[in-house]
This record gives structure tokens, C-alpha cells and sequence, in this order.
């Protein structure tokens, strides 16, 4: 699938990414993005990491693709999001 829009964790917030998953039968991957630093998820069903990622303000994220088989695949993700109190 489609790259997702390129997302900016605003001021006064911190993000935690709950869960980044591709959505297929089989083997795969998935590649990821953050502060311009690609990282990858592969091999295994499902593809997922669901143990939280921490993101401060001005943090930017998106994902790049998720594939099996060659063949794109659907993906989701899951943000969370807080205010920071002084």
C-alpha cells in the first residue's frame, strides 16, 4: 500500500505509536519511518511491533509500505496521543 502522510507529534504533546501491522495471510514486511530514520519489520505474520513507541514533540512519522509476496498490503496504526503538564 500507499505511503502514509508524513505526521508531526505538535507542541505541548508526546505520542506513544501503539501498534504498526500489516494486514496479510503470510510472510511480509512492513517499513516505517521516524525523524527521517526508515526502519523495517519483516518475516513474520503478523507483522506488527505492538510495544510502544515514545515520540516527543516535533518527532515525524509515517509509514513507508507494507508488502508480501511482492504485493502491497493494507497496514494500520495506532497512536495514542498526551498532553504535557508543566
Amino acid at each position: 500500500s500507499q505511503s502514509s502522510t508524513l505526521i508531526t507529534v505538535p507542541a505541548g504533546k508526546v505520542w506513544k505509536i501503539e501498534v504498526i501491522e500489516a494486514t496479510h495471510s503470510g510472510s511480509g514486511s512492513c517499513k516505517y519511518e521516524i525523524n527521517g530514520q526508515v526502519f523495517l519489520i519483516s518475516n513474520g505474520y503478523p507483522t506488527q511491533i505492538n510495544h510502544g513507541l515514545w515520540l516527543k514533540a516535533g518527532d515525524t512519522f509515517r509509514v513507508l509500505n507494507s508488502t508480501t509476496g511482492g504485493n502491497n498490503v493494507p497496514y494500520y496504526y495506532s497512536i495514542l496521543e498526551f498532553n504535557i503538564v508543566p
